[in-house]
């Protein structure tokens, strides 16, 4: 909005299309940025959190066999 009002120096109108082109510009860039997040840090780290995930449930399966064999071993 800063940039529209120093580049043309009025109030907006609603069919102003250099205000249409502009908020279309900076929702680009937000979008973009929020696809290159995505990209870069939520992918990655939910691939770690399911690797893990599944590890954890190795874990819990493997220590609930050995209790219950050293539960029934009287």
């Amino acid at each position: 909005m800063v940039d529209y009002f120093y580049k043309s120096k009025k109030a907006p109108l609603l069919n102003d299309e250099l205000l249409k082109n502009a908020l279309m510009k900076n929702h680009q860039q937000y979008i973009g940025f929020i696809r290159n997040q995505e990209n870069m840090l939520l992918i990655p780290i939910k691939t770690e959190m399911d690797r893990m995930i599944v590890s954890q449930v190795k874990i819990i399966e493997s220590f609930k066999t050995q209790v219950l064999i050293l539960l029934r071993l009287p």
